[in-house]
């Protein structure tokens, strides 16, 4: 793999995103997507690292991107997320793979696959990814950002997991988006003023030829150092086809729908403890109800003996029938509260 890789076009037009995958925002910047790359993508950027470090990671790594003979341009990011669950690790490690290629037209094509190792469920399923890059005109791009929700294995909380991990990316990328509207206004701004400095030095040094063959030559340094690759490495159907477009994956969270779910088990149980005591009062008073007809004392003892033994046998029944349906809650409970999880999104 050789490092320092160039803005290289690949042959023909980039292939569609993969079956599953769904749009989740569109949105259109100030900026080319050479610049889009230069500003938030290469190894001299550390936006997206400021990103991540700024909502809570910890031990952020970025690898510096690299050719591969199969997926185009490679990094892996490296970090430590806060997990968002009442239940469970405080933080997960996570891993992502990024990958990136450069069609005609200058369309960018960055995939990443996400997967959180310390999570419960974690290893059933990957948060995948797929950046479209595009350009809008001579001066702005389009970004339409795409997710997918890949399992390896089956699990009743699939739904719950896809539903909140889509909701919570829609707006962590919101966010992201944001913040690359504001980096792109300061940076636009501190390159006017850089101008305006170099405009008058030039006046004061150099002739109107010798200025505008600087500019040209310096333009073409930043276009060279600016242009790299970004690819994401593990990815559904890689290796064995390379037109399948692989997905990108970024840290969401699925916790807030055991912090819903966790009230009403409360109060289901509550209510079942309500009914045991009621039971047992009813129990313990039914008995001496029945014994305040015209008897004779030998008789009473006996249908009071009767009745105490009917009353506890009762009593053992309904304990344990309540024992059975504390455990039951017991274990969804547990299930629910394993399915936590923070796929933060960068």
């Amino acid at each position: 793999m050789a490092e320092g890789v160039i803005w290289e076009l690949k042959e023909g037009t980039a292939p569609p995103s993969a079956p599953g995958y769904k749009t989740m925002l569109s949105e259109t910047l100030n900026c080319t997507p050479r610049e889009f790359f230069a500003a938030f993508l290469s190894d001299r950027s550390t936006f997206w690292k400021d990103v991540l470090v700024e909502r809570g990671d910890k031990g952020v790594k970025f690898d510096s991107w690299s050719s591969h003979s199969k997926l185009g341009t490679v990094r892996s990011v490296y970090f430590v997320s806060p997990v968002k669950a009442p239940i469970g690790p405080p933080e997960t490690r996570c891993h992502q793979s990024q990958r990136y290629n450069v069609y005609e037209n200058d369309h960018l094509v960055l995939e990443t696959s996400q997967v959180m190792n310390d999570i419960p469920y974690g290893d059933y399923f990957s948060v995948d990814m797929r950046w479209d890059v595009t350009a809008a005109s001579r001066t702005t791009s389009l970004v339409e950002l795409r997710i997918n929700i890949p399992f390896t294995r089956k699990t009743m909380l699939k739904g719950k997991i896809e539903k909140t991990t889509a909701g919570e990316t829609s707006a962590c990328f919101a966010a992201w988006m944001s913040k690359a509207k504001e980096h792109l206004e300061i940076g636009a701004s501190q390159q006017s003023e850089g101008s305006g400095k170099c405009v008058k030095r030039g006046r004061r040094k150099r002739s109107s030829d010798s200025a505008s063959m600087a500019s040209h030559d310096a333009r073409d340094v930043r276009e060279h150092e600016d242009a790299a690759a970004c690819s994401t490495i593990r990815y559904p159907g890689d290796y064995a086809s390379e037109a399948a477009v692989a997905p990108e994956t970024l840290t969401t969270s699925v916790t807030s729908w055991v912090s819903s779910a966790a009230p009403s088990m409360q109060v289901w149980m509550g209510i079942a403890i309500i009914v045991l005591m009621l039971l047992n009062t009813y129990l313990f008073l039914a008995p001496r109800r029945s014994c305040t007809c015209q008897v004779g004392p030998t008789a009473m003892n006996g249908m009071m003996q009767e009745n105490m033994l009917m009353m506890q046998q009762q009593i053992l029944d309904t304990q344990q029938q309540l024992a059975h349906v504390m455990r039951g809650l017991s274990e969804t409970a547990g299930r629910m509260a394993a399915a936590s999880y923070d796929v933060r999104s960068p």
